[in-house]
């Protein structure tokens, strides 16, 4: 789903440039990670320690609201977590990545929602500058694609064309890859990544990294630290 005009001009301007300069700025010192078929995509990892203006963004009403109702059920934890929060900036000439889910739980994929995945476009989407293609109702399958999938889905893949400052909506589940950007600029976005709480509830009942002091945690060996959550 797309819910448009989700950003003022002014509020789209202020993370845009934001945005912008971390990434020039990442790429002068060198710490710029790159990635895709010609290792030219650039994605910014940590964008919520990078900027306040990000930390406003996940804690909009509209963002927390959804949430909580996308992924309700009946419990007293809180219903969700933040999984990541980066940017990818598709560049001039990039080829489109292979088709993929945003999860690592093994397959078979469970029926239920385990990320939602939310894209700010910092640029207006189109079919020709890489906007995200997605293979509609593939989040039913419960499995990763395979090679064979590129073929036989490429037909029925559909192009998000939105203006930026929309949010584009899915499940995590869903075959999707950013496509081709066959312009001459730069597409820029966001991509919101949450995550069910129960994994954390699974894998942290007590949350060790909170309740164990740092001097005992930096006492531990790796392999402990590794599994308390380091």
């Amino acid at each position: 789903a797309v819910k448009n005009d989700f950003l003022s001009s002014s509020a789209l301007s202020d993370i845009a440039y934001i945005t912008d300069e971390i990434a020039k700025y990442e790429k002068k010192t060198g710490s710029a990670y790159f990635y895709g078929t010609a290792g030219k995509n650039q994605r910014i990892y940590n964008l919520i320690a990078k900027h306040p203006i990000y930390a406003d963004l996940i804690s909009s009403p509209y963002i927390t609201t959804l949430l909580d109702r996308v992924f309700d059920r009946p419990t007293l934890h809180e219903k969700f977590g933040l999984n990541s929060l980066t940017a990818h900036i598709v560049p001039p000439g990039a080829k489109a990545i292979p088709l993929h889910i945003d999860s690592v739980c093994p397959e078979p994929i469970p029926p239920w929602m385990i990320r939602f995945i939310i894209i700010l476009p910092l640029a207006d989407f189109t079919k020709h500058n890489g906007a995200t293609a997605f293979v509609p109702g593939s989040h039913k399958f419960l499995r990763r694609p395979g090679p064979n999938d590129i073929i036989n889905h490429a037909s029925k893949e559909v192009v998000t064309e939105c203006k930026a400052g929309s949010l584009v909506l899915f499940d995590g589940a869903t075959w999707h890859r950013s496509s081709d950007n066959q312009t001459k600029n730069h597409r820029p976005g966001l991509m919101l990544s949450f995550a069910a709480s129960y994994f954390m509830e699974l894998c942290g009942e007590e949350e060790h990294l909170t309740v164990i002091p740092n001097q005992i945690i930096e006492s531990f060996t790796p392999k402990v630290q590794q599994m308390i959550g380091y």
